[in-house]
């Protein structure tokens, strides 16, 4: 089975028949040509499952119910490549089978993607090949940023704008800034006591016309010592000034 836009959907399958009869000493060519569609053996209710964003999340579990063809039992499923330490299974009911997928803990803030392949079976115990099923999640640290963009909007050149960007902490602990940086003119100021949310002053000259992006850069430390690192898009579109 291919892999294309939707690898479990039907799909049309032409075949051809042909058959070479002799009657009297006369050979004759039969053709037939027939269409249908192929149809999945197992049909995932997702093509995809999603964990979403997660920050201190104890053990997480996804179920996808699979519908299967006549005669066709699903006994396994495994990780295809790094798995990050997510545990795969085949839950069979009488009636019913789920593929359910766990993941048992969080690792580093990052985005993780891997596939986990469900191996169906025949009658005869022969396996099916079919495609894998994406798995995303994103672990998130705990200081988070109220935006991924700092908006300027639209400045003339030689203009100065600031924007105020807010750092807050999902558990609610104290946390300070030890670094701010812009990688454009202009600059990136927070208050250097500890707090809940801290505010992040963020100015930029606008040096250039058309549409411009930059980014900010912040780290920090949090009350358990754990330091975090904050990477936000910056943008303005700049205009010649007027002339007089």
């Amino acid at each position: 089975m291919g892999r294309g836009a939707d690898p479990f959907a039907a799909v049309p399958h032409p075949i051809k028949l042909s058959a070479s009869v002799i009657i009297q000493n006369t050979h004759r060519q039969f053709n037939w040509a027939l269409d249908g569609r192929v149809k999945p053996v197992v049909l995932p209710s997702a093509r995809e499952i999603d964990f979403g964003r997660l920050w201190n999340a104890p053990s997480l579990e996804r179920s996808v119910p699979l519908h299967l063809a006549p005669g066709i039992e699903v006994r396994a499923a495994k990780l295809v490549g790094e798995g990050y330490g997510l545990v795969p299974e085949i839950r069979r009911g009488d009636k019913t089978s789920e593929l359910v997928v766990r993941l048992p803990s969080l690792g580093p803030p990052s985005r993780y993607k891997c596939e986990v392949q469900i191996i169906p079976v025949t009658r005869t115990g022969e396996p099916i090949d079919l495609p894998p099923i994406p798995v995303n999640w994103e672990v998130l640290h705990e200081v988070q940023p109220d935006t991924t963009t700092v908006d300027f909007g639209v400045l003339t050149v030689g203009a100065v704008s600031e924007k105020t960007l807010t750092l807050s902490s999902l558990n609610g602990k104290p946390f300070r800034v030890t670094r701010c940086q812009i990688d454009a003119p202009g600059g990136a100021v927070a208050a250097p006591e500890p707090a809940t949310s801290l505010p992040v002053l963020v100015s930029r000259r606008i040096d250039r016309t058309g549409d411009q992006t930059g980014e900010v850069h912040i780290e920090g430390v949090t009350d358990t010592g754990a330091s975090f690192t904050i990477k936000c898009r910056t943008h303005y579109f700049g205009v010649n000034p007027a002339s007089p």
